[in-house]
């Protein structure tokens, strides 16, 4: 649960603080150093001032840095929230014989995870 926290909160910092999306050809102001993506910049520079919309400092495109390293940072974001996701508790294997059942006992001689109906009655891998 911890992780899933940790991944999530890393999510959230890293995205557009403009349309709050993962960054697409990531951009940060030199002054408060916020992630943007470089089209809402763009929009933001043109069509209402040439300020940064988060710290209001004075800002042109050519003071934008530019963030080659975003785009490898957000896939592996994806992929560690595909993980935690997968592996998540909440997402608990139900029984194949009895539906109604969670997968929630190890059987060592099956080598796999049971549902206590199977454990009691059965003894044998139900998924």
């Amino acid at each position: 649960m911890e992780a899933k926290t940790s991944v999530e909160s890393l999510n959230e910092v890293f995205r557009c603080f403009i349309c709050m999306e993962k960054p697409k050809d990531a951009r940060i102001c030199p002054h408060c150093s916020k992630l943007c993506c470089c089209s809402c910049i763009v929009r933001w520079l043109s069509e209402q001032r040439p300020s940064c919309p988060h710290c209001r400092a004075s800002l042109f495109m050519r003071d934008l840095v530019n963030l080659r390293w975003a785009e490898d940072v957000s896939h592996h974001l994806d992929s560690l929230q595909s993980q935690v996701h997968q592996f998540s508790p909440d997402r608990e294997a139900m029984c194949r014989v009895h539906p109604d059942e969670k997968q929630n006992i190890y059987c060592s001689d099956c080598d796999a995870c049971i549902c206590h109906k199977c454990a009691l009655f059965t003894g044998r891998v139900s998924a």
